[in-house]
């Protein structure tokens, strides 16, 4: 196992980590250059990181010297004056850039809030000759080994053609009118060991956890997912909603590096991959949309007649939280049916994500955490280039992360990273003087 790195052309090219002013496209390298540099002290009242209390990696990323980085978004560092634009004609500015720019727009679809809301804005304006790209729920490649005991695959299947069925109704005009396509992604390409162990040495993804230890992250997709056909090219994904947070009494924006498979690598070379919520294009955009959000967290307390606390609103992030509506609505956001407005919508989205094209088994854990399952003996049989990814994997850590990598980022536990932060950008106060 090598602990050089090439990193000359990284995968993930819309975000970076900066440490110590350094711009590094993996948190492996940018941790490994910051741990050099970095001396804890004994004093009682320093930063801790414990996976709980992240008040070390939060008072860092503010300080600018470990910083997860979304070019366009967080390089303003208050966002506490509103656009005066609607979220609709803030999109549709992006949306007419976006048609100047490009002939060929492909839209990662699959239903959900994101895609859904973003697909309707081409459609409202009358954009021709979208492609609507939607991916199957089972990702990977195989035979479902003992998915039908657990329920996913009959669930999977059934998720893929109610939302068939509404794409079919729901843009029928677009299809005959506008020039609009459907096309779908079978399966994709998992890395073999080579190529997984290239990509380690490499450093090609910005997460280790996400991108490098889930061995069947999107991010290691070796095959082309589709091809592209105009001069010039984008793929649209809707990958992330603001996230919103408590701090200091005011409500703000607050992202981790390891959020998202921030290195899927969907686009083939030469299409330029467009977070619609996440650009520099028009990045009033995701300003807008974290003040619509703030302020229906704040609406929801009040109506509530309680007083927000962090936890509380750190929590109205998940897809299970009963707020999920009432933020979505306030960001005129909706899905193209009632199921992906659900929880279990983002739940089986998960699923061939994490457990790839392994069976795995429950044991005794918090909640069945998936990462308290352990594989099953027939799995083992059947499934031997994914059990040898886990071993280099874990080889990997153990031979170059945890020598080079300070403790205090480190969840030896786990085998995983503490998240790097960005900065938390201050959106709007918690609390006003007239405030009950």
């Amino acid at each position: 196992m090598t602990d050089e790195s090439a990193n000359k052309t990284p995968r993930n090219v819309n975000t970076h980590i900066i440490a110590l002013g350094k711009k590094f496209h993996s948190d492996i390298e940018a941790l490994t250059h910051f741990s050099k540099h970095f001396k804890a002290t004994n004093t009682n009242n320093r930063p801790v990181l414990d996976g709980v209390d992240n008040s070390l990696q939060n008072y860092l990323a503010n300080k600018g010297v470990l910083e997860f980085v979304i070019p366009g978004v967080t390089d303003k560092s208050d966002w506490s004056e509103e656009p005066t634009e609607s979220i609709s004609e803030l999109c549709n500015r992006l949306c007419e850039i976006i048609e100047q720019t490009y002939d060929e727009i492909i839209i990662g679809y699959s239903g959900g809030t994101d895609s859904e809301t973003i697909a309707q804005y081409f459609l409202k304006r009358g954009t021709r000759n979208v492609t609507l790209l939607k991916r199957p729920q089972e990702l990977w490649p195989g035979d479902n080994v003992g998915r039908t005991e657990h329920h996913f695959d009959p669930a999977m299947k059934w998720a893929d053609k109610i939302t068939h069925d509404a794409i079919k109704k729901n843009y029928a005009w677009a299809f005959k009118h506008l020039g609009w396509k459907m096309k779908f992604v079978k399966h994709m390409t998992p890395y073999n060991e080579s190529q997984y162990e290239k990509s380690l040495a490499n450093r090609e993804f910005l997460s280790w956890e996400n991108d490098y230890a889930n061995i069947s992250s999107w991010a290691q997709n070796s095959g082309d997912v589709f091809k592209t056909k105009g001069k010039k090219s984008c793929f649209i994904e809707g990958l992330e909603k603001p996230r919103i947070i408590l701090h200091d009494g005011w409500y703000k924006f607050h992202m981790n590096h390891d959020s998202q498979w921030w290195g899927q690598p969907l686009c083939p070379p030469g299409c330029d991959r467009i977070w619609f919520w996440l650009q520099p294009i028009v990045p009033e955009v995701i300003q807008k949309l974290a003040h619509l959000k703030a302020k229906e967290i704040k609406k929801w307390f009040k109506d509530h007649g309680t007083t927000p606390t962090a936890d509380e609103v750190n929590r109205m992030n998940d897809n299970v939280h009963p707020s999920r509506m009432r933020t979505l609505k306030a960001m005129g956001m909706k899905g193209i049916c009632e199921w992906h407005y659900t929880a279990a919508a983002t739940y089986i989205e998960a699923i061939s994500s994490h457990f790839g094209p392994l069976e795995f088994i429950p044991t005794p854990g918090k909640d069945y955490d998936w990462k308290h399952w352990e594989i099953s003996e027939r799995s083992l049989k059947k499934q031997q280039q994914a059990v040898n990814k886990i071993k280099i994997r874990d080889t990997f850590y153990d031979q170059i992360i945890l020598p080079n990598i300070h403790d205090r980022f480190l969840n030896k536990a786990d085998k995983t990273i503490h998240g790097i932060s960005t900065k938390m950008i201050p959106v709007i106060p918690a609390t006003e003087p007239d405030d009950s």
